[in-house]
């Protein structure tokens, strides 16, 4: 994700959305003026950005092996435990524990 106009200097809507905190928070550690709007030249380079951030922080990206873990965590604790908060936040943990990325919201 870039911070900056297009070349013709009108705003580009970026690839994705991304949070006002955030670009805010990019703003204020770079110095840059409040007409500066986040842009993403394109899907591959959000997909780099996502990578670099996932190697930084030390996550794996694995979906599947996430969502498995979630449940099966989820179901152990429901042996001790019936708050859905206490079960989701348990799955959390152990997610972060095994430094894998969290896995997106779904209806399924």
């Amino acid at each position: 994700m870039g911070l900056h106009r297009g070349p013709t200097g009108v705003r580009r809507k970026p690839a994705v959305e991304v949070p006002l905190p955030v670009v805010e928070h990019i703003r204020g550690l770079l110095d840059l003026k409040l007409d500066v709007e986040p842009a993403n030249d394109s899907s591959r380079t959000a997909e780099r950005h996502r990578d670099r951030v996932r190697e930084r922080l030390g996550l794996t990206y694995d979906p599947p092996a996430a969502r498995e873990l979630a449940a099966r965590v989820i179901r152990e604790t429901a042996r001790s435990k019936d708050n859905p908060a206490d079960l989701i936040n348990v799955a959390l943990e152990e997610l972060v524990r095994a430094r894998l990325e969290l896995p997106g919201y779904t209806h399924s």
